[in-house]
């Protein structure tokens, strides 16, 4: 079953605390769907200038969000640290 909701951990350096936030999924791609939209149209255009198919294009695209999954990234500056998490 897929997991609807990805974790996000700020660290903020030594011996302060830790905030745990869990983002669901759903949520964010209500979000991000008026930038889905208004993208959309550009995509088209670009691919049918390269000769590509549209639909083949969106296909590939969904297996480059489904394949997200299991990600985990960390990022570091100086003593604070920010994980992403998405199971």
């Amino acid at each position: 079953m897929m997991q609807s909701i990805a974790g996000i951990e700020i660290r903020r350096g030594f011996g302060s605390h830790n905030y745990h936030v869990g983002v669901p999924l759903l949520l964010l791609s209500l979000a991000a769907l008026p930038f889905v939209i208004l993208v959309a149209p550009i995509a088209l255009v670009a691919c049918l200038a390269l000769g590509v198919n549209p639909l083949q294009g969106v296909r590939e695209f969904g297996r480059l969000l489904t394949s997200l999954r299991g990600t985990h990234l960390e990022i570091e500056k100086g003593p604070n640290t920010v994980v992403v998490h998405i199971p």
